[in-house]
Protein backbone atom coordinates (compact mmCIF):
# COMPACT_ATOMS: atom_id res chain seq x y z
CA UNK A 1 0.00 0.00 0.00
CA UNK A 2 2.75 2.33 1.05
CA UNK A 3 4.17 1.60 -2.25
CA UNK A 4 1.42 2.61 -4.41
CA UNK A 5 0.70 6.11 -2.40
CA UNK A 6 4.06 6.76 -3.30
CA UNK A 7 4.42 5.59 -6.32
CA UNK A 8 1.26 7.70 -7.38
CA UNK A 9 2.79 11.17 -5.77
CA UNK A 10 0.10 10.92 -2.60
CA UNK A 11 2.22 10.21 -0.01
CA UNK A 12 5.66 11.39 1.38
CA UNK A 13 8.22 9.36 3.68
CA UNK A 14 8.49 11.00 6.96
CA UNK A 15 9.28 9.72 10.13
CA UNK A 16 10.78 6.19 10.03
CA UNK A 17 12.61 5.33 13.19
CA UNK A 18 15.07 2.07 13.75
CA UNK A 19 14.25 -0.23 13.85
CA UNK A 20 11.35 -0.09 11.46
CA UNK A 21 13.37 1.67 8.86
CA UNK A 22 13.99 -1.67 6.76
CA UNK A 23 12.20 -0.36 3.58
CA UNK A 24 13.36 3.35 3.93
CA UNK A 25 15.51 3.78 0.74
CA UNK A 26 13.34 2.07 -1.16
CA UNK A 27 10.37 3.99 -0.25
CA UNK A 28 12.49 7.29 -1.08
CA UNK A 29 13.63 5.96 -4.38
CA UNK A 30 10.05 5.59 -4.77
CA UNK A 31 9.04 9.30 -3.95
CA UNK A 32 11.61 10.51 -5.79
CA UNK A 33 10.92 9.34 -9.21
CA UNK A 34 7.00 10.63 -8.65
CA UNK A 35 8.84 14.08 -7.59
CA UNK A 36 10.92 14.29 -10.92
CA UNK A 37 7.39 12.94 -12.39
CA UNK A 38 5.59 16.10 -11.19
CA UNK A 39 2.36 13.23 -9.79
CA UNK A 40 -0.34 14.55 -7.64
CA UNK A 41 1.40 16.64 -4.77
CA UNK A 42 4.89 17.31 -6.36
CA UNK A 43 3.11 19.01 -9.12
CA UNK A 44 2.47 22.07 -6.92
CA UNK A 45 5.58 23.86 -6.40
CA UNK A 46 5.60 23.86 -2.22
CA UNK A 47 2.85 22.19 -1.69
CA UNK A 48 5.07 19.69 0.89
CA UNK A 49 7.33 21.44 3.23
CA UNK A 50 9.95 20.08 5.58
CA UNK A 51 7.03 21.56 8.34
CA UNK A 52 4.22 19.72 6.31
CA UNK A 53 1.54 20.32 3.46
CA UNK A 54 0.43 23.37 2.31
CA UNK A 55 -3.01 22.93 0.30
CA UNK A 56 -3.08 27.19 0.30
CA UNK A 57 -0.91 26.98 -2.65
CA UNK A 58 -3.24 25.60 -4.36
CA UNK A 59 -5.43 28.07 -6.45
Amino acid sequence: MQESLLDEGLAVVRYIHKPNNTFEDDFRAIQQKAQEAKLNIWSHDDYFQKDGFHPEVID
